[in-house]
């Protein structure tokens, strides 16, 4: 899996939010015709498997967008299309928007999941990002046992042993409670950017 992830300050957010609809729509899938169906729709951006995004009560927007593969990000980066909406979709911020690459991504009970009511996303270093990961992996019975609320989750390493960690649960309740002593210990400059309203899209199933 590979996970982009655009930050920055929000300008105008009912602006953004409808501007970042029509690019999801976009990516889900465009009109074609074929002969004796009429109009159908079909997949446009190949290899995308999803996006997270919100606003934060801070006025933070933070989007984890995950791809199957670098290349194919990529080969939709190069797109007009794309390259039209993104200079478009800057005049939405106020000041600088970050993008941040990934291709080491670990996932937590399956990954990213669209029917979270809730998405708390996690950032930091990690002091030993090794024992980190490990960690992340043990860590999923114990998750199912004391805190079901959550359903899935990512995080994305970046090169400088930060990561973003992606939880999404079934309810804000709970987000922050029954954190693993270890863990806690291993990572540093930790911050929480609170999704209350998150924006969730997969690529839609074939129309006819």
């Amino acid at each position: 899996m590979f996970i982009q992830v655009i930050q920055g300050r929000v300008r105008d957010a009912a602006g953004l939010r409808e501007h970042w609809d029509l690019r999801i729509h976009e990516l889900r899938q465009h009109p074609d015709v074929v002969p004796d169906a009429g109009l159908i729709e079909v997949p446009v951006s190949v290899g995308w498997l999803g996006s997270t995004a919100g606003i934060s009560d801070e006025g933070e927007f933070v989007a984890v967008i995950r791809f199957e593969s670098e290349r194919l990000a990529r080969q939709d980066d190069r797109r007009p299309e794309q390259r039209e909406w993104w200079a478009e979709a800057k005049e939405y911020f106020d000041g600088e928007v970050t993008v941040r690459d990934s291709s080491e991504v670990d996932t937590i009970l399956g990954g990213g999941s669209d029917d979270a009511a809730f998405v708390q996303v996690i950032q930091g270093r990690a002091k030993d990002v090794d024992r980190v990961r490990a960690l992340n992996s043990a860590s999923e019975a114990w998750l199912k046992e004391h805190r079901p609320r959550i359903i899935g989750g990512t995080v994305a390493w970046h090169e400088d042993g930060s990561f973003t960690e992606t939880l999404y649960f079934t309810s804000e309740e709970q987000a922050r409670e029954g954190e693993l002593d270890e863990w806690r210990a291993l990572v540093e400059s930790v911050r929480y950017i609170d999704l209350r309203d998150p924006w969730l899209w997969s690529p839609g199933d074939v129309k006819v």
